[in-house]
C-alpha cells in the first residue's frame, strides 16, 4: 500500500513541478503575452487573485509532501547520520551539476571579454555562493542575462536552502512529535511566527533576503505530524469545508490553518485513488533545470520564435532532455536507496 501512496505522490510532484515550469515560462516570456491580444486570456488568468496555479503554491505543496514522506522514512530509520547522508546525496549531486554547467554556459555566451571577466571577482563570488546555496548573494554574472526579464541564472534555487534547513530540523522535530503529539502545536505555531514575522520585517529592508528564511517550514512540519497519524480519505470533504468557511469568515485564521489543512487535503487525495503506476520521479530534475534553460533560450532570442505555444513545446522538450540525462547519470547513480 505504501508503494501505491508513493506512486501517487510521484505523480502529484511531477504535476507540481510542471506548474512551477509553466509559471516561470509565462513570467520570463511575458513580453510575448503583452505583445498580442491572442494571449489576453492567459494574462487575465495568471493575474487573478484566485489563481492557485502558480509556483509559490506548488512549492508549498512540495514541502507538505516532503515532510510527510520524510516522516514515514524517519519512522523506519532512527539513525540521524544515515538520514542526513541520504538527503545530501539526494539534493547535492544534481544541484552542483546544474550550477557548474550553467556557470560554464554563462562564461561561453558572455558578452564581456572572457579574459576581463575571469579577472573579476563576481564570477568567483557567484560560483562559491551558489554552491553553498547562498544564491541571493550573486544570482547572475554580468554580460550573460543583462537583457532578460530577471537577471538570475536560476531563480528557483532559493528554495533549496529552505529544504536543507527542514531536513536538518526534521529528525529532532519528528522525535518530539512522535513521543507526544502536543509538541506539534508548539512547533507549528513557532514555525508560523518564524515564517511570517522575520519575512515581513526583512522584506522592508531587503526583499531578496526575506525569502532566504524557512518560509515553508509550517507545511513541512504539518507533513511530519500527519505522517504519525492514521489518516482516512474521508477527512477530505470536512477539511475542505473548514478551509472555505475560514477563508470567508476570517482571513487571518485561514492563513494560520492553511498549511496543516492543505497538507491534510493532499495526503487524503493521495489515498483516494491508488494509481500504482511505475513512473520515474523527474520532479526534482525538472525543478532544477527549467529556469536556467528558459533563461538561456530567452538570451538566445527564443530561437526567433514568437508563437508562445510553439516556444512552450520546444522549451519543454529541451528541458526534459536534460532532466532525463540528469536522472540517469546523476540522480539515480548517487541516490542512496
Amino acid at each position: 500500500m505504501l508503494n501505491s501512496y508513493r506512486s501517487n505522490f510521484t505523480i502529484i510532484k511531477l504535476f507540481l513541478a510542471f506548474i512551477v515550469f509553466i509559471t516561470h515560462f509565462i513570467f520570463l516570456n511575458k513580453h510575448i503575452l503583452e505583445s498580442s491580444n491572442e494571449y489576453l486570456h492567459i494574462l487575465k488568468f495568471i493575474s487573478s487573485e484566485y489563481n492557485f496555479f502558480n509556483a509559490e503554491f506548488a512549492v508549498k505543496i512540495f514541502f507538505s509532501i516532503s515532510g510527510y514522506l520524510i516522516g514515514l522514512s524517519l519512522s523506519k530509520n532512527t539513525k540521524i547520520l544515515t538520514f542526513y547522508k541520504k538527503r545530501i546525496m539526494r539534493i547535492y549531486p544534481s544541484y552542483i551539476t546544474v550550477i557548474l554547467i550553467f556557470f560554464l554556459i554563462a562564461l561561453v555566451f558572455n558578452t564581456n571579454k572572457l579574459n576581463t571577466l575571469i579577472s573579476e571577482s563576481e564570477i568567483y563570488i557567484y560560483l562559491i555562493s551558489n554552491l553553498l546555496t547562498l544564491n541571493f548573494i550573486q544570482p547572475s554574472i554580468s554580460g550573460f542575462l543583462d537583457q532578460n526579464v530577471i537577471n538570475a541564472i536560476n531563480g528557483s534555487l532559493w528554495t533549496i536552502k529552505n529544504e536543507l534547513v527542514c531536513y536538518f530540523l526534521a529528525p529532532f522535530i519528528f522525535s518530539y512529535i512522535k513521543k507526544n503529539k502536543n509538541w506539534f502545536s508548539f512547533f507549528y505555531i513557532l514555525s508560523i511566527l518564524w515564517a511570517v514575522i522575520p519575512t515581513e520585517i526583512i522584506s522592508e529592508i531587503h526583499p531578496r533576503l526575506s525569502k532566504q528564511f524557512p518560509m515553508f517550514l509550517p507545511f513541512f512540519i504539518s507533513g511530519l505530524f500527519i505522517s504519525t497519524l492514521k489518516i482516512s480519505s474521508k477527512l477530505y470533504l470536512p477539511t475542505m469545508v473548514i478551509l472555505i468557511c475560514t477563508y470567508l469568515i476570517n482571513y487571518l485564521a485561514f492563513t494560520f490553518i492553511f498549511p496543516v489543512c492543505i497538507t491534510l487535503l493532499v495526503i487524503c487525495l493521495s489515498k483516494t485513488v491508488y494509481l500504482d503506476i511505475k513512473i520515474k520521479d523527474y520532479s526534482y530534475g525538472l525543478y532544477l533545470w527549467h529556469f536556467p534553460v528558459i533563461q538561456t533560450i530567452y538570451m538566445m532570442n527564443n530561437f526567433g520564435i514568437t508563437n508562445l505555444y510553439k516556444l512552450f513545446i520546444i522549451t519543454f522538450s529541451i528541458i526534459m532532455f536534460f532532466v532525463y540525462l540528469n536522472y540517469v547519470f546523476i540522480e539515480d547513480r548517487f541516490r542512496i536507496k
